[in-house]
Parts: C-alpha cells; sequence; structure tokens
C-alpha cells in the first residue's frame, strides 16, 4: 500500500513538472512571438518633472501613449493594411462620416503620421500625473504601471507574458482593448485614466504659451481667431485696461494685502513679510473661497461695511490670460487637479473650478432659477424661507439684477437670426448689442450645436427654451468654458470682487494661492444655534479664525509677461508663509468638495454626516456627425438652449406618438413616474481637447484619429439628471486631508440618465445626423437614413407656467416631420433597446459632473444635517456654509444662480451675527450712515 501511494506521489510530481515545463515553453514562446515585431522607437530617461515613476514604469507610460495614437505610416505599402484594420466599421459611416479612402488618407498623411511620441506626449501625461493628482492617487498609478513594467505582472494583467514596453504596437493595442473590456472596474478606471489624459492633450497639448497644437490645422480648430473677434482698443483706452489690470493685480499679490491689513485698514499683528514667522491678520469675516457663493457674500458684507477677507487656494486671471490661453492651460490653471478630478470609484469624471471666482469663471455662463418643484421640496422639509415667494425669491431677483441675467445674450432660434441679417449694430469694441427688430440682442453668430437641439426638440414635438445667461454685450466666442476674454461674463470676480477692490471706501481684500488648512475654534456653552423652527440648540465650540498657507513668489506676478506668470505659476518655486486669521465669523465657501474636507480636517463631523449626501448631477452626452454642416462646438453662444418640457422622468414614454403628447395650444401632458426627478437636455461648448476626452476609442488609431477630423460637423447633446440624495455618496478626505469623493450612481439615476439618453438620440437624429454615437467606450455608432426637413404646419406650442420660466424665454417655431423610413425607425429602435440593455458600467459608459452639492447640507433639525437653515452650522457657531455643498438636495437645473442666491441670504445671517458686537455694529452703522443707505 505503501509502495502504491509513492508511486501516485510520484505521478502527481511527474505530471505537475510537465505541466509546468510546457507552461514555461509556452511563455517562452509567446514572449518571442509577441517580441519579434518593433517595439517602442523612442525611450526617455526619467526626468525631475517625472520623478514619481521609474524608469521601467516611464517606458510604460510611452508605450500606453503610442498605443492610442500611434504613428501611421500612408504610403501605398501599407494602405492595404490600414483598410484591413477598418473592415468592421460601419459602411455608411466609413462613406459619408469618416471618409477612409486614398486620397482622404494621403490628404491627410502629416496627421497619420503624427503619433503622442512625435509631441512628446509621454513625457506631459506623466507630469501632468506627477502634478496635478494626490499622492495617494499617483501611487496606484505608479503601482500599476510598475506591475506592467515586468513579464509576470502583465501576464496576471493582459494575458500576455512580456512586459508591457516590450510588446510591438499590435500587442499592446490589444492589452489596452482588454483592459478596456475587462470585467474588473479598476482594470477599466486604469484605462480611463489614460484614455481620458491623452486623448485630451494630444489634441489640446502646446509646447508653450502662445504656441499651437500641431493637430489643429487639420481639424481646423484656430482659438486665436476666435478669442480676436472684438476690435482693437484705442490707445487711451488701452492705456486705462493696463493701468487697471495692473492695480488689479498688485492689490491681490499677498505683499500687497500684507501691507494694507497692517496698515491700519484691518487690525493686524506687525510681523516682517519676509521674516520665516506667522502672520496673524485680524477682520470681522474670513470667508473661504471666492467662487459663487464666497463671491456673493463677501461682496455683500464689504458694501454693507464690514472688514472681509477672502482666501481662495487657486490663482487670479484675467482678460489678459483668457485671451491668450488655450484649453490644456485653462485646464491646468483654472479646474480642480487640471480637469483630472474623478471620483474615487473611477465612474464620474468631476469638473469644477479652481481659481478667483470659482465655477462662475469658467462655468458656461447657463443662470437658470431654481426650479419651483425643488423650492417646494425644501419647504416640505421645514425650511419656510424657500416657499414661493418668500425670502429667498426675493434672493433670486436681486442675483439676476447684479449679475445681469438676460435673454438677450444667448441663442436666436432660427427666424431670429434670420431676420438680424440684415441689422448689425456693434460699440467701438466689437461688441454686438442694442435692440434688434426680434427683441433679441444683434450678436455675431449663432452656434448651429444649439440650432440643432432647438429644431430637433421641435420636430419631436419638445419644447425649447433658451437659457438665461450672466452676460453683457457678448461676442459669442465661445470661450466662456475657458474664462470670459471680453469681460461679458458676469462672474463674481468681474462683476462683484473686481468693482470694490478698485473703490478705496470697501474694506475687502483677496488672498489667491491661499490653501485653508484647518478652522480654529475655542469651546464654550454660552452659543447657540437656531434651527428652523426657532428652536435653539447648544453648540460648545466657537470659531475665532483660520489656520492658512500662502504662496508667495518670488517676483511680483504683475510685473510678469502672461507667459512667465503662467510659468511661475505651473513651478512654483517661492515661498510658502504660514497665515493665521483671527476673525469674529469664519465662512466656508470652498465649493462641495473641499469645504465638507477643511471640515473633516478642523475634525468638525457632525455625527458623520459632514461630507454625506454628495449629489453631482451625472451627465450622460451623445453625438452625432452633420457632413454638411459647420456646427461650431468651440464657437457661438456655449450654451444657450435647454428642453425641459415635456418633463423626462426615468419611466417616461417614447412610444406615445408626438400627436398625442404635444399640440399646438395644448398643455403639456402630465409626467409618468416622479416629475420632481427629471432630465434636462442641453448642449455643451466642446473644444477638441474636451471632445478628445469623451470621444470614444475602438482600438484602432486610424479610425480614432479620422473620426476626430469629423469635430467640426459634430453636435454634442448633454442629459442632466437631478439624481436622488444617499447617505452614502460622501467627501471624506485622505491621510494628507484632500478631498476624496465616493459616488455611487443608483439604479433609480441611471434609468432617468439612460431615459435622458434616449431623449438626446432621438433628437440628434431628428435634427438630421448621419451618425449617432454616445460616450461608451466600445458600443457600435449607428448609420441613420433619410433625415428630417422643416417644412409649414403646427408644432408644440407649451410652456411650463412656473417659477423658472419667468425669464420668458421660450421660442417655438412652425416645423413639422418628414418621417423616416420604417426599416430606419426598426434599425433604430433596435439600437434603442442595445443601449439600454447595456446599461451603465463604471468606466465603460463616459459620465461626468459639472455640479458638486449637498455635502454639507441645509437641514431643518441637526438630525439631517451638519448645516441650520440660516447657514451656520450646528456643531460650531461662528461658522457659516455658503456654496453648494449647503443646497439640502440636487438641483436638476445649473445650481450657480441658486448657490448665489443662498450665500446672499446667508449674507444676511452673517450680517446680523457680527452686529451683536457693539463695536462691529457702531462702525457698520457709521459707513451706512456716510454713503446714506
Amino acid at each position: 500500500m505503501s509502495e502504491l501511494k509513492e508511486m501516485q506521489r510520484t505521478l502527481a510530481v511527474a505530471s505537475v513538472s510537465t505541466a509546468l515545463l510546457s507552461f514555461s515553453l509556452w511563455v517562452l514562446s509567446q514572449r518571442q512571438k509577441i517580441s519579434s515585431s518593433p517595439r517602442v522607437a523612442k525611450r526617455f530617461a526619467v526626468t525631475e518633472n517625472n520623478a514619481w515613476l521609474d524608469q521601467a514604469s516611464y517606458n510604460v507610460v510611452t508605450a500606453i501613449c503610442d498605443a492610442f495614437f500611434p504613428s501611421l505610416e500612408t504610403s501605398d505599402l501599407t494602405l492595404d493594411k490600414l483598410f484591413t484594420a477598418t473592415d468592421a466599421i460601419d459602411p455608411g459611416l466609413r462613406k459619408h462620416c469618416i471618409k477612409i479612402d486614398q486620397s482622404t488618407i494621403k490628404e491627410h498623411r502629416d496627421y497619420l503620421l503624427r503619433g503622442a511620441l512625435d509631441i512628446n506626449l509621454h513625457w506631459v501625461v506623466a507630469d501632468a500625473i506627477g502634478k496635478l493628482v494626490t499622492k495617494e492617487e499617483r501611487f496606484q498609478v505608479a503601482l500599476m504601471l510598475k506591475v506592467l513594467s515586468t513579464s509576470a505582472g502583465c501576464y496576471m494583467v493582459t494575458g500576455y507574458p512580456v512586459a508591457f514596453q516590450d510588446m510591438p504596437l499590435a500587442y499592446r493595442v490589444k492589452a489596452m482593448e482588454g483592459l478596456r473590456d475587462c470585467s474588473l472596474a479598476p482594470l477599466r478606471v486604469f484605462y480611463q485614466t489614460f484614455k481620458r489624459v491623452v486623448g485630451n492633450l494630444f489634441y489640446s497639448y502646446i509646447a508653450e504659451h502662445g504656441a499651437a497644437n500641431p493637430n489643429w490645422k487639420e481639424l481646423n480648430y484656430h482659438p486665436e481667431e476666435t478669442v480676436g473677434k472684438g476690435k482693437a482698443r484705442t490707445a487711451e483706452e488701452e492705456r486705462k485696461a493696463q493701468e487697471i489690470d495692473r492695480l488689479l493685480r498688485d492689490k491681490v499679490s499677498y505683499p500687497s494685502v500684507y501691507n494694507n491689513l497692517t496698515a491700519g485698514k484691518f487690525v493686524a499683528v506687525p510681523t516682517s513679510a519676509d521674516a520665516d514667522t506667522t502672520d496673524v491678520l485680524e477682520c470681522d469675516v474670513v470667508v473661504v473661497g471666492s467662487g459663487s457663493g464666497g463671491g456673493m457674500l463677501a461682496a455683500q458684507l464689504a458694501k454693507a461695511g464690514f472688514n472681509v477677507l477672502v482666501l481662495e487656494k487657486g490663482g487670479y486671471f484675467r482678460a489678459e490670460e483668457f485671451k491668450s490661453w488655450r484649453e490644456s492651460e485653462a485646464f491646468l490653471h483654472a479646474f480642480e487637479k487640471g480637469g483630472l478630478c474623478s471620483t474615487v470609484e473611477g465612474n464620474v469624471l468631476v469638473l469644477a473650478g479652481s481659481c478667483v471666482g470659482g465655477g462662475s469663471t469658467i462655468n458656461w455662463s447657463a443662470s437658470l432659477r431654481t426650479p419651483s418643484v425643488v423650492q417646494e421640496d425644501w419647504a416640505n422639509q421645514g425650511m419656510n424661507q424657500f416657499r414661493q415667494g418668500g425670502k429667498f425669491d426675493e434672493a433670486l431677483d436681486a442675483v439676476h439684477g447684479l449679475l445681469s441675467v438676460n435673454c438677450d445674450n444667448t441663442h436666436r432660434t432660427p427666424a431670429e437670426q434670420a431676420a438680424l441679417q440684415n441689422y448689425t449694430h456693434t460699440d467701438n469694441h466689437g461688441h454686438c448689442g442694442g435692440s434688434s427688430p426680434s427683441g433679441s440682442n444683434s450678436v455675431c453668430e449663432n452656434n448651429q450645436n444649439n440650432t440643432n437641439l432647438w429644431e430637433g426638440a421641435e420636430r419631436l414635438g419638445f419644447v425649447p427654451e433658451k437659457i438665461p445667461r450672466n452676460a453683457i454685450n457678448c461676442v459669442d466666442c465661445g470661450h466662456c468654458c475657458h474664462g470670459c476674454p471680453y469681460e461679458s461674463k458676469q462672474s463674481t470676480q468681474t462683476a462683484l470682487f473686481e468693482p470694490l477692490l478698485l473703490d478705496p471706501q470697501y474694506q475687502i481684500e483677496v488672498i489667491p494661492h491661499c490653501t485653508v488648512k484647518r478652522i480654529l475654534y475655542e469651546d464654550t456653552t454660552n452659543t447657540t444655534v437656531a434651527a428652523a423652527d426657532g428652536t435653539l440648540h447648544p453648540s460648545y465650540k466657537r470659531a475665532i479664525g483660520v489656520e492658512a498657507e500662502v504662496r508667495v513668489f518670488d517676483k511680483n506676478l504683475a510685473d510678469m509677461k502672461v507667459a512667465d506668470r503662467l510659468k511661475a505659476m505651473e513651478n512654483f518655486t517661492g515661498r510658502t508663509r504660514k497665515v493665521l486669521v483671527k476673525a469674529k465669523v469664519v465662512v466656508s465657501a470652498a465649493g462641495s468638495l473641499h469645504t465638507p474636507a477643511l471640515l473633516l480636517r478642523s475634525n468638525i463631523t457632525h455625527q458623520g454626516m459632514v461630507g454625506q449626501h454628495l449629489t453631482l448631477h451625472p451627465v450622460l452626452g451623445c453625438g452625432g456627425i452633420f457632413p454638411d454642416q459647420e456646427t461650431r462646438l468651440a464657437s457661438g453662444v456655449s450654451m444657450g438652449v435647454v428642453v425641459r418640457q415635456p418633463v423626462i422622468t426615468a419611466d417616461f414614454d417614447f412610444s406615445k406618438p408626438n400627436s398625442t403628447r404635444l399640440g399646438a395650444n395644448k398643455p403639456v401632458s402630465p409626467p409618468v413616474g416622479d416629475a420632481r426627478y427629471a432630465a434636462v437636455l442641453q448642449t455643451p461648448p466642446a473644444h477638441v481637447g474636451l471632445m478628445g476626452l469623451l470621444l470614444p476609442w475602438n482600438g484602432n488609431g486610424l479610425t480614432t484619429k479620422m473620426s476626430m477630423l469629423n469635430w467640426r460637423h459634430s453636435s454634442t447633446f448633454l442629459a442632466l439628471v437631478r439624481d436622488q440624495s444617499q447617505a452614502r455618496n460622501r467627501v471624506t478626505i485622505d491621510w494628507q486631508g484632500n478631498p476624496v469623493l465616493h459616488y455611487d450612481i443608483t439604479n433609480q439615476d441611471k434609468a432617468l440618465m439612460l431615459a435622458g439618453l434616449e431623449a438626446n438620440l432621438r433628437l440628434m437624429r431628428a435634427a438630421g445626423a448621419k451618425m449617432l454615437y454616445f460616450g461608451h467606450e466600445n458600443f457600435p455608432w449607428f448609420f441613420c437614413g433619410k433625415g428630417v426637413t422643416p417644412g409649414a404646419g403646427a408644432a408644440g406650442n407649451a410652456g411650463a407656467n412656473n417659477n423658472e420660466s419667468r425669464a420668458n424665454c421660450t421660442s417655438p417655431t412652425n416645423i413639422t416631420r418628414t418621417p423616416f423610413t420604417s426599416t430606419d425607425d426598426e434599425r433604430f429602435e433596435a439600437y434603442i433597446r442595445s443601449m439600454r440593455a447595456e446599461g451603465i458600467q463604471t468606466a465603460k459608459m463616459n459620465v461626468f459632473s459639472a455640479h458638486q452639492m449637498s455635502s454639507c447640507r441645509m437641514a431643518p433639525s441637526p438630525a439631517t444635517g451638519p448645516t441650520s437653515p440660516s447657514g451656520e452650522l450646528y456643531e460650531v457657531s461662528n461658522v457659516f456654509v455658503a456654496d453648494g455643498s449647503a443646497l439640502p438636495t440636487s438641483l436638476g437645473v445649473n445650481p450657480m444662480v441658486t448657490i448665489e442666491a443662498m450665500a446672499y441670504m446667508v449674507a444676511q445671517n452673517v450680517a446680523s451675527r457680527l452686529c451683536e458686537d457693539k463695536v462691529i455694529a457702531q462702525k457698520v452703522r457709521k459707513f451706512q450712515e456716510q454713503k446714506k443707505w
């Protein structure tokens, strides 16, 4: 028996040995096979700027960039190979949209030959990740790169037993496709991280300020022409503009602010600005953040006579930067993490402002009132100030006036545009203004992307509306998203801060490049915070100031040219000074990402509620190709059209005939499902970098590049949804105190997002698109059959008589639909069913957010939220919240005006609290008497 067991063990060992030997021989053969083709030709040494990587990992970055955008030979000998790689493409797409043929390929030979490595993109990508993301995120990326740089690690991840950097191009492309389609979400997230960064920078990166990306010529993208639309100033106007520019830049430089604070304007402990000590400053109120909320609140308090100090972690930029910088520079300097901010799950890309003015500086200018159903929700929770006709409505009206919200500087309907063809009035700056026959502002350029949404909506019986915008004398340059080059956009910086900074009677200072580390408070048992019902809740902490760090540059930024100024900010080599600000009241207006992070760093948790209930307005986009149109995605009014009627709920029935959904002079049919949570349809600006980021990569360098050539003929629609509140969706902090976003898209929200996507695909098709696609990484595109044409007849003429329609911006026209053939309709309906069956999976569907809300939500009692209806924290008295984090729920529309109205109300409560101090109250009364208020 023992001999039998011994024999069995011997046979088992022999079998295992044989299997291992066979596997080893297979690995060796595969390595020889894979390595027999040319590898990545270019190798560059690790430099100081990308020292977070070792050499092998850096070579992986190089190989990844080359896989996404390789250099494609276009000689006659290789054309057949290129065509073979595109055999699976829809014939309609090849013929009508991408036009992959020998003549087209030869015409774009230089473009196809130009790969990522030819513009040193591997260095740029490594540098961007090294500079812009947190150490924790950088460590995770570096770990994955290290795994791929070894044969064993690459085999475990990709199935190929060769280090990634040693694979030839074809295998690297297959490996990236494998990561894209992998069932493991973390691997798809890794793929998306590089696909987004590489796709964006291949089309937006410039080697130096003032240069052009070599791909722009092929795409017919000329930003230098778009932002140079206005007429030149006279010599005297230019002199005055430069004088004001210099004065403002001097005023926000830290040495200047410090001198002002220590010269009696504020009370401050005198210290040397050059000493290695902590600067101690005192003021009535310190405001952390300068965006929509912080800017509005600070301006109102300063105008009331209080001493206000605003601390902003981002930089200070003006028209001089906005006119001359390009997309990649705008993202680097004015967006959170340079545009690389994402949820920790990797399922949502988050765009947030990080500069003076915050989101109001770089948003798309949409200025929509708070929907009435949202105000009703909040009022029903017990916060009566939000009831119709109450204080909040008064605040909304005030904000509209302060920021010049209007419908004269927005989209024009086709009828209005035709009426303007023979009417032109421009001022001496090239600004188009004045009353026109149509009642619309006589602006210079319509945007076909907005027109497509408008016409597609009307042809299917939906009701498009003009979006009110906070712009005056707009020249339609299309660069709202990078900062307004003409100071037409009435951001908090332009409309509120700068006029006060230029007027010596107001006591307000702004310190950019200043990061607040924590809020300082003292223990007390003698303060209370009022809830919505008037009951007083004891607060055992009282704020006394903040602790911050400010970057002090070696040279005054005002003395530098734009290129040198941007370079100094990007590669900071100055000193960091500690600042202690003593204040009667602290206002956190750092946004829904950084307000909870600041509170958590200050050990203010409100029993774990701080950071919870984060909402993001998740957005899905779809695209359409109009080969015969110049859609001008990067010019004209960026976002001028919205579709909100009929109400698109998760249960919206698209099968209803149009005539029964909406009819001429008939009211809108009641919505199916919960009408409080709906999708709204809009148009975004889409410059080439953003398009490169969002355009699906199908594993073929030729098809990807040729698809991008249709940028000039593309339309893009968005579906923004009001997401439902979940406590598990929250902001936490990492070991360095940086905000970490956790966000799970619920099944209810997914259903609503898919309904919005379906609506946009239907409207895009109705507008006449030849090809449809959406932000899924490997879902097939749809080639449309016959389109629709305008004609005579009646169309829906319905609108909502509610709070948000006060701007009176609807203007329907008469268009009838020419039906598609039944075969076309059947194919399209099958496509829609397939889209819905695919659903929304992490890092497969591109979802992004430009609005962050509710992470320190206002609540009627401390049991349901950390912020009281007055804006004051329940846990710490004299700390107020005045940004999107205080919104009780998400809105379902752009939140800028709502945040500003909220801050307007909170400013009144802060003023009342400050005036409890008799000395401050007397000072304010004296100031107001002098102004004869």
